[in-house]
């Protein structure tokens, strides 16, 4: 669990997380929320009523008080690589570093997509690199 120690670096800032424990399964539950309520894709978006990609990934961990840069490369470089073995509900799936979803269960992620204009529940691909901030 992340605690209020855990301090993740980017571009030079820190960023100091919530005190209290997050629970990444519910991060991961809430990104599929939006995907069952449709919510559309829009580029620039950041929530709550539609969302891109690294918009959804900000979102949906500041509700649970821990905050993140605003683009996918920046939430690349704040998080850190794990094995895809080891990859658990809430963990971040990025597709190179501009392109980022929320891990959910089964080999799928939630990511909100351009090409179906709306938040999407599709299968990791193997190309695909597992990034995580809980450990």
């Amino acid at each position: 669990m992340l605690s209020a120690v855990m301090v993740a670096l980017f571009s030079g800032v820190a960023v100091q997380a919530s005190a209290a424990p997050v629970d990444y399964e519910q991060v991961g539950d809430l990104a599929h929320t939006q995907y069952e309520l449709g919510k559309p894709f829009v580029y620039g978006a950041a929530g709550p009523n539609s969302f891109d990609d690294s918009g959804l990934v900000k979102w949906c961990y500041a509700q649970f008080g821990v905050p993140l840069p605003r683009t996918a490369t920046a939430q690349y470089t704040a998080s850190r690589a794990i094995p895809d073995e080891q990859r658990r509900k809430g963990d971040l799936v990025f597709s190179g570093r501009s392109a980022v979803g929320i891990y959910y269960d089964n080999g799928d992620m939630v990511i909100p997509l351009p090409e179906t204009g709306k938040v999407s529940l599709v299968t990791v691909k193997d190309t695909m690199t597992t990034r995580t901030l809980r450990r």
